[in-house]
């Protein structure tokens, strides 16, 4: 038995194709390339939670056919969209607004919603009471946070997710919601300079630089630069022992106002150039099989 979290399928909902941008020609094909997506998924042993947003209006005939027709026991945690009637009817293992659970020791938070703070979101996972909460509502708008998931279709290329899918999103969704920043501050989304204190969003581009041994990489471990002898005094000097990250305007002016030479005192990754460093991109030249995950 396996558990998988969906929201937003909007069944039967024509209007939303357009305005969520969705890749099908009707409403017909996209009812029944989810509910396809959804039985390739799933066995009969398995659970389906649904965070809303099932039907569109009260088409209780459509509701209750992709009742029958989805694999499973599917369970509602009731959205904004989801009438009284859809909710009442008899193929649902369960309907609740809102549900707190524990699967394989790992504590979830279910809502429609999108929440800043949530049951156990203050508790280090490392613990193993730290719980992750899963979402819908906000469609394509945005993957979440660092233990904050969105089970919405747009963001999972319209199939139900796993819970090994949820915990690996999880974790590369980097960063924690503002609320929690503070109580896991590794965890923050805008940072200090190393060696200008200005700020830098790590969300953005290369998110910011640093030392991994004799190498510089991107804030995600794209690799940048390697050092191949020590560097001179003016320029990169004070960078070569810089601790924690440092951003693209200081990396630039050291590698293009000082004595550092490339070949001689460092080499560029693959694709890199200072043209990439000065506009925080370089990580856009790394390639498929430098071992980092991309996001």
């Amino acid at each position: 038995m396996a558990h998988f979290f969906t929201a937003d399928p909007h069944f039967g909902h024509e209007a939303v194709i357009a305005h969520e941008q969705r890749p099908f020609a009707s409403v017909e094909a996209m009812n029944e390339a989810l509910v396809s997506n959804y039985a390739a998924a799933m066995t009969a042993r398995d659970d389906l939670w649904i965070l809303g947003d099932f039907v569109h209006g009260a088409n209780v005939a459509l509701a209750t056919m992709l009742l029958e027709r989805i694999p499973g026991r599917k369970h509602l945690v009731r959205g904004n969209h989801d009438r009284s009637t859809i909710a009442a009817l008899p193929g649902w293992a369960s309907v609740t607004p809102y549900r707190e659970m524990v699967i394989d020791r790992q504590p979830l938070t279910l809502c429609h919603y999108p929440m800043a703070c949530w049951n156990g979101s203050h508790i280090d996972p490392a613990d193993g009471r730290g719980s992750v909460q899963l979402f819908g509502h906000v469609h394509g708008l945005t993957r979440g946070w660092w233990r904050c998931v969105n089970v919405a279709v747009e963001v999972w290329d319209w199939k139900p997710a796993s819970l090994a899918d949820i915990i690996a999103r999880s974790s590369e969704n980097c960063f924690a919601t503002p609320l929690h920043e503070d109580i896991f501050p590794a965890r923050r989304r805008v940072i200090s300079c190393a060696t200008c204190h200005g700020a830098i969003d790590r969300g953005r581009g290369d998110g910011g630089y640093r030392w991994d041994g004799p190498r510089i990489v991107t804030f995600r471990g794209h690799p940048v630069l390697e050092r191949i002898a020590d560097w001179p005094a003016r320029g990169p000097a004070p960078m070569a022992s810089a601790e924690g990250t440092f951003c693209s305007e200081c990396l630039e002016v050291a590698l293009a106002y000082g004595d550092a030479t490339p070949g001689q005192h460092y080499r560029f990754a693959p694709g890199v150039t200072l043209d990439k460093i000065a506009s925080g991109s370089a990580s856009a030249a790394g390639s498929a099989d430098d071992g980092i995950k991309k996001s």
